[in-house]
């Protein structure tokens, strides 16, 4: 037996257990809920640069190229600045199916658990607004933990039975609804805990603080030897 087929044979338990494991695939297939919109984007975005990459954007009138900011701007705007809202849900989606648990609604709160971390700042005439960029790559790895915890918690207490229930007579749609009511009631009050403890703090939110502590550095990392080699190593060894 030659080295190959030694390493092949250690191997293949190890990534079946990686294969088989609820959190990885409900991270991929989450991830693969954005897809659709952020690939629509980036053919968006190579056709609004279009003329700067090949050297005509001056050759063109002034109003073609405003028309080209004008049209093609908004759109990422509209899908990879709020990657994270798909992704929050599609992760909660994914999960609750491995609990045989209302995907629907775990999604929901997922999504509604995330944005409950989120700063809201307010304006005389706009209202309640949050930064675009909370909802993107910044707000990422919070809305990864909090769609994967705010699920556990929503499935666990439902398949306790810990729920409210209708008579048989009530449409399912509406049986369901309030089924959802105190396994989703639960992660929503607990991360509102979290988001008030966090305005004590000198971050003033969740997203900010793991942003500084964590993304931040780990993104100053990654132009490094050794963080390249790690990262590629993982992406090998996950395929």
């Amino acid at each position: 037996m030659n080295f190959a087929d030694k390493l092949s044979e250690k191997m293949v338990p190890l990534a079946q257990v990686i294969a088989n494991n609820r959190y990885l695939l409900s991270l991929r297939d989450g991830f693969m809920m954005a897809f659709p919109a952020t690939m629509f984007a980036s053919i968006m975005i190579i056709v609004q640069n279009l003329p700067t990459t090949f050297g005509f954007a001056n050759y063109l009138p002034a109003g073609f190229n405003t028309f080209l900011t004008d049209f093609f701007g908004p759109i990422g705007n509209a899908t990879m600045s709020i990657s994270a809202i798909f992704i929050v849900f599609g992760i909660g989606y994914h999960l609750a199916a491995h609990y045989k648990q209302s995907q629907i609604f775990a999604g929901a709160i997922s999504l509604s658990s995330f944005i409950m971390l989120l700063p809201f700042g307010s304006d005389k005439t706009l209202g309640s607004f949050m930064p675009l960029s909370k909802l993107g790559a910044q707000g990422m790895f919070v809305g990864i933990v909090t769609a994967i915890i705010s699920t556990e918690i929503y499935c666990r207490i439902s398949r306790a039975g810990i729920t409210i229930k209708m008579p048989e007579s009530v449409p399912p749609m509406i049986a369901d609804s309030f089924t959802a009511i105190i396994p989703g009631a639960a992660p929503l009050f607990i991360f509102n805990i979290i988001r008030y403890a966090f305005t004590f703090t000198s971050w003033g939110n969740a997203v900010d603080f793991m942003y500084e502590i964590l993304q931040k550095p780990l993104m100053g990392l990654g132009g490094t030897l050794p963080a390249v080699l790690i990262a590629v190593f993982f992406t090998q060894f996950f395929w």
